[in-house]
């Protein structure tokens, strides 16, 4: 069954997404707060869709978006992005 307008907000970075069988389908990605250029937010969007709904897939999406870029976010705020995705999949559709 697929998830519906779930959307996940942490230190400043606002996830909505939806997901099927474990695998994200359609990501947007507000993260005003993270030092992370916004033109690479797309990229990052496009690297994540198709994953499957796990911190190592996350995290190796992030790392391909990295070498692509040249950019990379601290750990602190890599972990913050993690967090927001992950509980994104959790939430209802009202944020949290």
């Amino acid at each position: 069954m697929a998830a519906s307008g779930k959307t996940s907000v942490h230190r400043s970075v606002k996830v909505y997404l939806e997901e099927h069988n474990d695998l994200i389908e359609e990501i947007s990605i507000e993260a005003t707060e993270l030092e992370f250029p916004k033109e690479h937010v797309p990229i990052l969007e496009m690297h994540l869709i198709g994953r499957k709904m796990t911190r190592n897939d996350i995290k190796r999406a992030l790392a391909e978006v990295y070498e692509a870029t040249g950019s990379s976010l601290s750990s602190e705020d890599e972990e913050a992005l993690v967090r927001s995705i992950l509980a994104a999949k959790k939430s209802s559709s009202a944020a949290v």
